[in-house]
């Protein structure tokens, strides 16, 4: 069985998808950036130990100067640098280290990228959209969709092959399937990627990602539902600069991983 269902991360994702379920469009979102929240420190992990390049200034000036390159492309082609960070995030997800089984890691990703188009396409579209501050075309919502297909193809088969070791990926196709785009893709991405890798480092930077995880969820939920009482209303450029940002903390580290897979480390 996958021992990772045991932990108490599980038992604080499944309360907080319950959370997000629950709260409505706005807390789904905001549960959902949670997720992504508590999940960023696996970013900063090599194996079992935190990332040495991080003491060094060099390191940190060239994760700044690709993030605002990040930052800059999306202002410039949205939809192609959209494009973009999905297929390196895909390829992120297939290749890492989060589990031993690489076809499991495959399924995993194409449902984070996919999933969600394929199950509710007209949600997904319309999150999208916001983030790339224009309309997604068609034929990339078609090879999300395919994506998706195929994630959910591949868990299915791994499931009837060895459903004591992949029994797990029920649940996340379940997830995709039901929840609120941002919120699905959140949950799966914590719960089947960062996570993993975060315990196995967890004395690195000395938190549970149960731990950070909650407080993300209070935090942001209470702020979101702050943000919605007040009445203001953001543009759709502030939106996509909100989300160009985010996603430009997040690429630099795709980049390193894939150099450093590429280079043996």
């Amino acid at each position: 069985m996958i021992a990772h269902r045991t932990r108490p991360d599980w038992i604080v994702a499944i309360l907080a998808l319950a959370i997000g379920t629950l709260g409505g469009e706005t807390v789904s979102i905001a549960v959902g950036l949670a997720f992504f929240t508590a999940g960023l420190p696996h970013g900063f992990v090599r194996g079992t130990r935190s990332n040495p390049r991080l003491k060094r200034v060099w390191y940190w000036i060239a994760y700044l100067l690709g993030a605002a390159l990040v930052v800059a492309a999306f202002l410039l082609a949205p939809i192609a640098a959209l494009a973009a960070f999905l297929a390196l995030s895909l390829v992120h997800f297939a290749m890492s280290h989060a589990h031993d089984d690489r076809r499991f890691n495959l399924a995993i990703g194409l449902l984070i990228v996919g999933g969600s188009a394929l199950f509710q396409p007209s949600g997904t579209a319309a999150m999208l959209s916001a983030v790339a501050g224009q309309p997604v075309p068609p034929l990339l919502m078609s090879a999300l969709v395919f994506a998706g297909a195929a994630g959910t193809a591949l868990s299915a088969l791994l499931c009837l092959s060895d459903p004591g070791r992949h029994a797990s990926l029920i649940f996340a196709v379940g997830v995709m399937a039901a929840l609120h785009p941002v919120l699905a893709v959140g949950g799966v991405f914590f719960l089947y990627h960062a996570a993993p890798i975060q315990h196995r480092a967890a004395s690195a930077f000395g938190k549970s990602p149960a731990l950070m995880l909650g407080a993300a969820v209070i935090a942001l939920s209470v702020s979101a539902l702050a943000f919605e009482f007040s009445g203001i209303q953001p543009s759709v450029f502030q939106i996509a600069i909100a989300s160009a940002c985010a996603i430009a903390l997040i690429t630099p580290h795709l980049f390193e991983d894939l150099i450093d897979l590429f280079a043996g480390r």
